[in-house]
């Protein structure tokens, strides 16, 4: 065990080595930082740290007070510039709270440029604070990207006849006069829609199709067509149809809400018509009353700019085969409908689609404006035979050859016309088919 006295002498060796070493200014012992810029109007701050202090802490026990913020790295707060003498005296930009004083060799001061930090402590404050645009109600505030600028256009109306003032959009301009003759007023004005739009933008020489798949079933909202063109029946009806009485127009209020997308609220439903009676009842004919009942049916998706053109390409495509189908198995209750809301999807609504004029869609724009002329002229062929079926149930069954006509009006003289069971000389259907010859 070694004595006291060898004790002190080891102790004293330890502080001679010391002295000694931080005299001669050996590396890693003590190290000269110089703080300049730190504060407007102030001289520089020289101090003493030792090996392996954090650069904060030596401006803090010298008066100089850094920035902080996340006391890691992260936040950038203490960012400050740095002269270092092992690095060739060149400038870097280093964190405060993290960047360790370094010794060296030359006894070289380290110098510390703090004018980035403004000669003041940032006070941390509320706007500051990355989470608090999510306060509460942020979300009746918050409005997301494809909602701003150019694309607030996506929320407006595609009702027939909706048109916005756009001088560069074939479907502006004033409102059609069309004489139409044996068609709807919705038909007249599709059929007017598509001969302006074809006479101002007649550019595709080329068709190449492109197959789609079917498309996904999409939400559709209910439309009804409304009344904006000059629309006159035929000669029969317009001899028996009473004059046209001025249709009162709904408030301002009410109005506003007419339009798809302007409210939340659900759209009020309009009052249905009346069928009046047949020809000579002073109304619409059957034909135009099955029609206009028909036509509530009638749907159509609103147009998103930021959902592709393809995807209403194929909707397109998808009702014109059902069209086809639906004709052909003379179902004219669906042919009809679907009809309708191919016109309108056609010629009111894809058109609106901000890449509607892309070059990629050339040929797929002329195919739309062909069938849409197509879809026109079957509809006039499916109203026409609509007509003819009203016809058939209207018209009375032709009297038998030397007989007399009969009175269909009351069911007395219907009973008296049809014979009695004494008095039918008629045989039986069975008695004039030949039995069927047994097989040998």
């Amino acid at each position: 065990m070694p004595s006291a006295k060898t004790a002190a002498l080891a102790a004293a060796a330890l502080l001679s080595a010391t002295a000694q070493a931080l005299s001669t200014g050996a590396p890693g012992r003590q190290v000269s930082v110089r703080f300049q810029n730190w504060a407007p109007g102030q001289s520089d701050v020289v101090t003493i740290a030792s090996e392996g202090e954090v650069l904060m802490d030596v401006g803090d026990r010298v008066g100089v007070k850094i920035p902080r913020g996340c006391k890691t790295g992260i936040c950038g707060t203490c960012t400050l510039d740095l002269i270092d003498p092992n690095y060739e005296g060149t400038l870097q930009t280093v964190r405060a709270c993290c960047t360790i004083v370094q010794g060296n060799s030359e006894q070289r001061d380290l110098v510390v440029d703090c004018s980035r930090m403004g000669g003041s402590e940032e006070t941390p404050s509320a706007g500051s604070d990355p989470m608090a645009r999510f306060s509460d109600g942020w979300e009746n505030d918050f409005k997301p990207d494809y909602r701003e600028e150019q694309n607030d256009q996506l929320y407006q109306s595609v009702g027939i006849g909706d048109r916005r003032a756009e001088a560069d959009t074939s479907m502006s301009g004033a409102d059609f006069a069309v004489e139409a003759t044996g068609e709807d007023e919705a038909t007249a004005r599709m059929r007017a829609l598509l001969a302006a739009q074809q006479a101002v933008d007649d550019d595709v020489d080329v068709f190449g199709g492109t197959n789609y798949a079917a498309g996904p079933e999409m939400d559709l909202p209910e439309i009804t067509p409304g009344d904006f063109v000059n629309f006159s029946p035929d000669a029969a009806d317009a001899a028996d149809a009473p004059a046209p009485q001025p249709q009162p127009q709904p408030p301002a209020a009410a109005a506003a809400k007419l339009a798809f997308g302007a409210t939340g609220e659900e759209r009020p439903q309009q009052p249905q018509r009346r069928a009046a009676p047949l020809r000579g009842g002073g109304g619409m004919s059957a034909s135009q009353a099955r029609r206009e009942a028909l036509s509530r049916y009638v749907k159509v998706p609103e147009i998103w700019n930021h959902v592709q053109l393809d995807t209403y390409m194929r909707l397109a495509k998808q009702l014109r085969v059902e069209i086809q189908q639906y004709h052909d198995d003379m179902d004219l209750n669906r042919a009809y409908i679907l009809c309708k809301r191919f016109s309108s999807l056609a010629i009111n609504c894809i058109p609106k689609h901000n890449a509607y004029n892309a070059s990629k869609y050339r040929n797929d724009k002329l195919w739309l404006k062909r069938e849409a002329g197509n879809s026109l002229s079957l509809l006039e062929d499916i109203v026409r035979k609509m007509e003819a079926e009203e016809l058939a149930k209207r018209k009375p069954p032709a009297p038998a050859a030397g007989g007399t006509r009969v009175d269909l009006s009351s069911a007395d003289s219907v009973a008296a016309a049809l014979p009695t069971a004494a008095g039918s000389q008629l045989s039986p259907p069975w008695r004039d088919v030949p039995k069927k010859r047994p097989r040998p």
